[in-house]
């Protein structure tokens, strides 16, 4: 029996090491097929200082458009194609044409269009308007071990942690997703939330599921590629790696067949 044991230990351990790194690479290991789990509310993008936003303003008289432009020409579909960005100052405000000094800090991009369209509308300066609002340079930062570290564009009303890895293209095989640190600036005060992607309950109920313009979300790499090993991560979508885990168990087969005879 001993040794059985002797010859069946090197099998094991690489078996141990490779469930072992499964856990470490796998997302969503809590929930299963049929489960269920609670999003939090959805935490809408609302414009900050420094935030920019493009604004179109379309009537029926395009001279009555042009007004509203930052871009005025007397080419329609020019004029159209043209963006009219806005940069939210230190007061939270925005200058438009004719209506002046718009605050507009703390609001989603819904609450703002529907606001320049009750002013528009109050002041008869446009009759049934359609108002249009972009961002334009809002962004997250990914940093460290993701397939890209870059800065991502936001472009809807809310962004959240899964669709950042999405668009960064996930992480690297030798990224700790059990400990993925987001970085958010309030007022000045930084600060670093822990999110582990193997746990879907950790992911969804993380005050971070939902990102803000600004975020900076940074995964480390694992403990041997820091030390500058090879990773068992790794290892495990390597050919090599499954033709000597298959090797050992024939001969671990011809070895116990023997002793059996």
């Amino acid at each position: 029996m001993k040794r059985l044991f002797y010859l069946l230990s090197p099998v094991l351990v690489v078996l141990m090491v490779a469930c072992s790194g499964q856990k470490q690479i796998v997302y969503f290991q809590d929930i299963q097929a049929g489960d269920s789990d609670t999003i939090q509310d959805t935490v809408l993008i609302r414009l900050q200082v420094s935030d920019k936003v493009n604004i179109h303003v379309s009537a029926r008289d395009p001279e009555i458009s042009n007004l509203f432009s930052l871009y005025s020409t007397g080419n329609i579909q020019a004029n159209q194609n043209m963006k009219s960005g806005y940069t939210i100052d230190s007061n939270g405000d925005i200058t438009f044409p004719i209506l002046g000094k718009i605050h507009v800090v703390g609001m989603t991009r819904e609450e703002l269009t529907e606001y320049l369209v009750t002013l528009l509308q109050d002041r008869q300066l446009v009759r049934d308007p359609v108002v249009t609002v972009e961002f334009e340079n809002l962004t997250v930062t990914v940093l460290g071990d993701a397939n890209t570290s870059k800065r991502i564009y936001i472009n809807k009303d809310y962004y959240t942690l899964l669709d950042a890895m999405a668009d960064m293209g996930d992480l690297q095989i030798t990224g700790v997703r059990e400990n993925v640190k987001v970085l958010r600036n309030h007022n000045g005060v930084v600060t670093a939330y822990n999110v582990n992607l193997c746990s879907a309950q950790d992911i969804y109920a993380s005050p971070v599921y939902y990102l803000q313009q600004n975020d900076v979300i940074y995964i480390a790499p694992n403990k041997k590629k820091s030390r500058g090993y090879y990773d068992n991560a790794t290892m495990l979508v390597t050919p090599t790696f499954w033709t000597g885990i298959v090797s050992s168990i024939l001969s671990l087969t011809s070895v116990i067949i023997a002793l059996t005879k």
